[in-house]
């Protein structure tokens, strides 16, 4: 207690009573306790001294009392539970720190996760279905390609043939669909150009698989074939192959062009309608991981119809491979109208989009229609005077020449080793 001796404004801890003033009190020091870590330690560091002194003791004293002696055993109790919590805190201590840098690894990439898409923020919506729409273009593709090649491979004689279907059947066709694009093209665009170029495919593929592939033993001409391979000169054999096997060398040039026309021509043509310049650089690059995976797809399904229709004592190669091929066709022809639902379903979401292009096409028609009309032939005299399409057709043939002869050899051997359709495949 102190008297007030001076003023209130100079002692602004002093609380005012009636008579006296009351000095506020000093709070207490506090103490702050030891981690539980170094209290411990220095505990069992104090039992062992302890327990050293008395062992010591104990021996110079021959035994000592039995009060010594409980003493010792109770602080070896003591001493041995202070060990044991200080290694399982130690174990504690090191799963925590485990727990904790997994946690911090699984942030940081979570984060890095989440930098790398950002980009794609609201472009998920439209990047998935043409993903989609790419892979089963692409997974018809891969079917495709393994059923011409085991048709033409073992019917025809062996790989050698190749190049004939590639002059003689699948240039012709490209150049007769290149000029139906061409005109259909100029009077129709999106959704009719569309089906209009996927329809042909879709009809052969469906006659091949229901009414030529099993009829073909009496549609192939083989009486005739074998009285002009008597005639004619043995460079005409392969011509000659392809006259012969008609049938094969339709679905032939059909498949190979598939992935021209459909895969490159149709899906890049839609993709560059639906996508913009700045959203391309982002959205182009997942399109090829979707047509990736169902290459994968495929070459999967082919290994399981071949194991689910294997040969056997009551079925012939032939009949198995009739079968294999049916499967496969079907597979297709179910692909090609999942196509056509993703491909409306975008259409649908990107509804606003179309009609602002169709608005932009009709104009572009009308100012065509104004204009003289340019025939195929003078396009492709521009490209042929264009510097840079001349280099890209070079490079075009080199890569044709290339693959074309690494087919012919390496078809050849497989050939040699599965001779039968159904092995080939």
């Amino acid at each position: 207690l102190a008297y007030q001796t001076t003023p209130m404004a100079a002692m602004p801890n002093v609380v005012h009573t009636h008579k006296y003033t009351r000095a506020t009190p000093t709070p207490p020091r506090t103490h702050t306790p030891k981690p539980c870590s170094k209290r411990r330690d220095a505990a069992v560091a104090r039992c062992s001294n302890h327990l050293a002194r008395s062992s010591s003791t104990t021996d110079a004293a021959a035994g000592g009392t039995s009060c010594s002696r409980d003493s010792n055993t109770r602080r070896q109790l003591v001493l041995t539970r202070l060990t044991t919590r200080r290694s399982s805190t130690g174990k504690a201590r090191a799963r925590r720190t485990v727990t904790t840098h997994a946690a911090l690894g699984l942030g940081a990439a979570k984060r890095s996760l989440d930098r790398a898409l950002a980009p794609y923020d609201g472009l998920w919506s439209r990047v998935l279905p043409m993903t989609l729409l790419f892979g089963v273009m692409s997974f018809c593709n891969c079917i495709l390609d393994a059923t011409k090649d085991t048709l033409v491979v073992t019917a025809f004689g062996g790989a050698e043939q190749i190049p004939w279907l590639t002059v003689w059947a699948v240039l012709p066709l490209s150049i007769v669909v290149l000029a139906v694009y061409s005109v259909a093209s100029q009077r129709m665009f999106g959704r009719g150009l569309f089906y209009v170029s996927l329809a042909p495919f879709v009809a052969f593929f469906a006659v091949f698989t229901f009414v030529l592939y099993p009829n073909h033993a009496s549609l192939h001409p083989h009486a005739l074939i074998t009285q002009l391979t008597a005639t004619l000169p043995p460079g005409l054999t392969g011509l000659l192959a392809i006259i012969d096997n008609w049938t094969y060398t339709l679905f032939y040039a059909f498949a190979e062009l598939w992935g021209d026309v459909v895969l490159s021509l149709l899906f890049w043509a839609y993709a560059n309608d639906t996508t913009t310049l700045e959203d391309a650089a982002l959205v182009y690059p997942l399109f090829g991981i979707g047509a990736n995976i169902a290459q994968y797809v495929g070459g999967v399904l082919l290994c399981f119809v071949r194991t689910a229709v294997p040969v056997t004592a009551t079925r012939s190669a032939d009949a198995a491979w009739d079968i294999q091929l049916r499967i496969l066709m079907s597979c297709v022809l179910v692909g090609s109208a999942v196509l056509c639902g993703i491909y409306e379903f975008t259409r649908k979401r990107n509804k606003a989009d179309e009609m602002e292009r169709v608005k932009s096409e009709s104009r572009e028609l009308e100012e065509k229609s104004s204009k003289p009309a340019v025939s195929l032939g003078e396009s492709l005299g521009m490209l042929v005077r264009s510097p840079q399409i001349q280099c890209l057709t070079v490079m075009a043939l080199a890569q044709g020449i290339t693959a074309n002869v690494f087919q012919v050899a390496w078809k050849g051997q497989m050939r040699d080793i599965f001779p039968l359709p159904a092995d080939y495949s």
